[in-house]
């Protein structure tokens, strides 16, 4: 397994993603604020700190008291353009989906693929970086132009000294 390099200052592109280093886990809703899911991150930089790779499991329960388990393997990367991100998911699926990440000020922002079984024809993801980590939410369009919160988590650091850079 290749080394993480969790304490390698990352590529001045990618610095704003630095909240996503380190072991993070949480809680969040889905579609109905009851209907809870379960979600674990583990990001690092790689390649001198030119890229950031995210490993990404999550569980979602079934009616039948199992489990619906996803697992994606994200890797982002400085764009063409100066300030610019690039990213490419595999999923355990066998898909491979590239995004366009755009930076904000406290995290970043993307298209993302609207969620199975809804009637949105668009939807976006939004990271925001929190002091215990980051939260996550995932807006929809159902066709009327207005994006509307679908799914949200906050992601909760495990392993504190894995920060960025050493504490």
């Amino acid at each position: 397994m290749p080394r993480r390099e969790h304490y390698r200052p990352p590529a001045p592109q990618l610095e704003v993603l630095s909240f996503l280093i380190g072991r993070l886990r949480g809680e969040g809703w889905l579609g109905d604020p009851g209907y809870r899911y379960t979600k674990e991150v583990t990001g690092a930089w790689v390649a001198g700190g030119h890229h950031l790779l995210l490993e990404m499991s999550a569980d979602y329960p079934l009616r039948d008291g199992l489990f619906d388990h996803h697992s994606v393997l994200l890797v982002v990367s400085a764009g063409p353009v100066k300030g610019s991100l690039v990213s490419r998911a595999y999923t355990d699926g066998g898909a491979v989906i590239d995004y366009r990440p755009t930076p904000t000020a406290d995290g970043l922002v993307f298209d993302d693929q609207a969620p199975h079984g809804s009637e949105a024809l668009r939807a976006r993801k939004i990271l925001r970086a929190k002091s215990f980590g980051y939260e996550e939410m995932l807006e929809v369009d159902r066709g009327d132009g207005a994006f509307v919160p679908y799914a949200g988590i906050e992601l909760r650091r495990e392993d504190a000294g894995s920060a960025s850079t050493p504490p």
